[in-house]
């Protein structure tokens, strides 16, 4: 029976080759979707879980609030050296403690200069991770203070092989470089790890003390049973205990008044956390939000195509009505005949997968692309997902054809013989779901509008700088003769007709709390030289800038922005003072005010900033900017000068819209991946919306017949059939716009920057979206209205 039932579907398919691929084109697409978006979710939601130890092993965070505890300043990952070491001492529930710190080096290999990312870890890094060594011990490859480990592909990079154990490095510390033995080869980190490290080195020669320190990430391995509130409590127990010495200090000092609060967050929620962030340490977490909007979008996606089917389906079913009939007569039962259309439903559902399968290996590559991922359709042979699979073909199968099986084998026979079949009144079910189709599709394309729109403002608002033809040049790690190096670049960039103008500044925004008179105020500090500012092209509100006439502007004098003088509450705030929170209490005068400028992100709000000219500090990078007409030879020039000054030294540079580019990754890839879906379900809708109109011009063809002899004209009768599925569109506007509308002003308030929606996005989307259904419709209404009368007075 059922092999009976597939021949007479695959029959059926064959003979009606117009309406099947229709069907296919939407389910293949639909099914396509989901394919690929599962793969995305299966990536990202077991990202870590791999690890051996994954359910006992915890990320140390620090929470900062309040004296009171009643507004939280500051939540992360990271913290000092000193607490991993404490806490295992002191917490018998803590079965081991590994840490991380992401560092970089100037690497030299012969004569060769290299720049390379590395982390300081624990001797038992590759015992705590499950990171497989090709080459060397798990137990020793880190026990001697001068051994490295590489991954594969650094093994590869330096010298051409994976058997690289004994091989040798020479790598920049404290100014010297330093022979570094390699002592083992890891495998390359799998995609779905935080762990992404290339180059590892022993914590064992670092050593810091300090309980208020943030930089590094510490991970606990719990032993079995532990109970992670009580681990917490105790957190805060030796905490209070080990470093009170030093948090008395600093609030006697500099008026510290915060509290610290410690927990333990699970390795498989580090990705899809950003409360915490990732840090150097780890890979970037990813946004939830992604995943929900890939999740409800290929959702939307399959839900279109199966009601796409079922509109298919139905706007032919009065070609098989007599089909029905004549099978009811001859003794067919309704539920032969509902098996028989169901078997049409599986077997153009799972045409539509095999389809899927091979469009989503082809589709994977661009996928990847955008979402910044490695994911392979061998990924899909998991027992689970198979099941799962297995389940969406039975879910698509029943979504998309039960409705027509029971309709369908609902014919009266009596009636179908006599020609008085189908569908009576005006079939709503088909047309509720066609504005369901186009009211997912409009809310889609008013999402896209908005996303290209803040895209747009985001990339395009004046930052109160100018950041073209500025590079960016690293110099050698943290050195003490680097201001020697800086004014040794200078004298040769002076007279390079390509060099507008050069300065330099420390390699890292620190933060930290200054306090005024009265005030503690969170900041952003940094250390620049007098040509930072107009090289930037950042503008004074007040005062001076910084220069080489006042000895005192490299010792301490500071200029502080807008935002610090109005949380300041300065009327007048040259010649205030500023106290930093150093050990020592040292106190900068104040000489200038630099207008307010995005020194971060959009995505962020403008904060308090001072700017110090400490010759005790230590220049990090040098900015140049550059004249427009010679990239290539003046970038190449640069590098001539860098070696010149620091010679076998890894020349590393970025333009600095490159840099502002890749603050906004996530709206790019947003943009990308709401684009092509709402073009997938407007495309998907207007298969549906042909379906409707061909039943709708079949439904009527009598009619149209009778009105052409009685004299309508061909326009009149193209209006008679587009005027209800306008209608339809039309209903699928007013219940989408309130809901982007809604939906899209929550979005954007997440930024404190953002576009202001105009009512021309709407009426775009709607414009846009009424021409493509109008289009659409068009094609089978000029059809039937050109169709011969006579003909049509005869049909059955």
């Amino acid at each position: 029976m059922v092999r009976n039932y597939l021949k007479i579907a695959w029959r059926t398919i064959a003979n009606q080759r117009v309406y099947s691929l229709l069907n296919l084109s939407g389910l293949t697409l639909g099914l396509t979707c989901v394919l690929v978006v599962t793969l995305y979710l299966k990536n990202e939601m077991t990202f870590d879980g791999f690890q051996a130890n994954a359910d006992r092993i915890y990320r140390l965070t620090t929470t900062t609030t309040n004296k009171s505890g009643s507004e939280i300043k500051n939540r992360t990952g990271n913290t000092g050296a000193v607490h991993g070491p404490a806490f295992a001492a002191s917490i018998p529930e803590i079965e081991a403690v590994t840490r991380m710190m992401g560092v970089s080096f100037n690497v030299r290999r012969g004569t060769e200069g290299f720049y390379q990312d590395a982390h300081y870890v624990d001797a038992n890094f590759f015992q705590t991770f499950t990171l497989p060594l090709l080459d060397g011990s798990p137990q020793s490859a880190l026990a001697s203070a001068n051994s490295v480990v590489l991954t594969e592909k650094m093994a590869q990079k330096y010298f051409g092989t994976t058997r690289a154990v004994g091989q040798r490095l020479s790598l920049e510390i404290n100014g010297k470089f330093e022979p570094f033995t390699v002592t083992g080869v890891a495998a390359n980190p799998r995609p779905n790890s935080s762990l992404q490290i290339e180059m590892v080195l022993p914590f064992k020669n670092y050593q810091d003390d300090q309980w208020l320190s943030q930089y590094l990430a510490t991970f606990f391995v719990l032993r079995p049973g532990a109970s992670i509130a009580r681990v917490e409590q105790q957190l805060e127990r030796v905490f209070t205990a080990l470093g009170k010495e030093q948090l008395t200090k600093a609030a006697k000092e500099r008026g510290y008044e915060e509290r610290r609060h410690f927990g333990l967050q699970p390795l498989s929620a580090i990705h899809l956390t950003l409360d915490y962030g990732g840090g150097n340490e780890l890979a970037a977490p990813n946004t939830p939000m992604v995943l929900y909007l890939l999740g409800g979008i290929a959702g939307f996606i399959l839900l279109i195509a199966c009601i796409n089917f079922v509109n298919l389906t139905t706007a032919r079913s009065l070609r098989r009505a007599r089909e029905v009939g004549v099978r009811k007569v001859m003794g067919g039962q309704r539920g032969q005949l509902i098996g028989q259309f169901l078997s049409e439903s599986f077997l153009l559902s799972a045409i539509a997968f095999g389809l899927a399968l091979g469009l989503a290996q082809l589709v994977l590559p661009f996928f990847n692309a955008i979402a910044g991922t490695e994911l392979r359709l061998s990924y899909l042979l998991d027992t689970r997902l198979i099941a799962l699979y297995v389940g969406l073909l039975v879910i698509t199968t029943l979504l998309a054809g039960a409705y027509p099986a029971f309709v369908l084998s609902r014919f009266n026979p009596v009636r179908v013989l006599a020609g008085r079949a189908g569908f009576q009144g005006k079939n709503h079910l088909s047309q509720g779901l066609v504005v369901v189709q186009f009211a997912l599709s409009i809310f889609l394309i008013v999402a896209t509008l908005a996303v290209f729109a803040q895209f747009d403002f985001l990339t395009t608002k004046a930052l109160g700088y100018n950041p073209e033809q500025l590079v960016r040049i690293e110099l050698p790690t943290i050195r003490n003769d680097n201001d020697d190096r800086v004014k040794l670049i200078k004298q040769k960039l002076a007279n390079q007709p390509d060099v507008v103008s050069v300065t330099a500044k420390d390699r890292l925004d620190e933060y930290t709390t200054v306090r005024t008179e009265d005030k503690e105020i969170d900041v952003n500090y940094l250390r620049i030289d007098e040509n930072y500012l107009p090289t930037l092209g950042i503008n004074l509100a007040a005062g001076r800038n910084f220069s080489t006439a006042y000895a005192s502007d490299t010792l301490d004098n500071a200029l502080v922005n807008e935002r610090f003088v109005r949380e300041a509450g300065w009327k007048k705030p040259i010649g205030q003072r500023v106290t930093f929170p150093d050990g020592t209490g040292k106190i900068y005068t104040i000489v200038g005010v630099v207008r307010d400028y995005h020194f971060s992100s959009l995505h962020e709000d403008i904060r308090p900033q001072v700017f110090i000219g400490d010759a005790s500090l230590t220049f990090g990078e040098i900015w140049v900017r550059i004249r427009p007409q010679r990239v290539a030879q003046t970038m190449a020039m640069l590098d001539r000068v860098y070696h010149q000054v620091v010679p076998q030294h890894y020349y590393h540079y970025q333009f600095l819209d490159t840099i502002l580019a890749k603050q906004y990754e996530l709206e790019t890839r947003l943009r990308q991946i709401i684009t092509w879906a709402a073009g997938l379900c407007l495309f998907i809708s207007c298969l549906g919306l042909f379906g409707i109109a061909t039943f709708s011009a079949e439904r009527r063809t009598k009619e149209i017949g009778v009105r052409k002899v009685l004299g309508a004209s061909t326009g009149e009768i193209v209006s008679l059939l587009s005027r209800d599925l306008c209608w339809l569109v039309l209903l699928s506007l007013l219940l989408a716009m309130p809901v982007a509308w809604l939906s899209i002003n929550r979005w954007l308030a997440t930024y404190p920057f953002h576009v202001q929606l105009s009512v021309w996005l709407f009426v775009g989307a709607a414009c846009f979206t009424t021409l493509i259904a109008l289009l659409t419709v068009s094609f089978q209404s000029i059809k039937a209205a050109l169709m011969n009368p006579v003909k049509s007075l005869r049909s059955d």
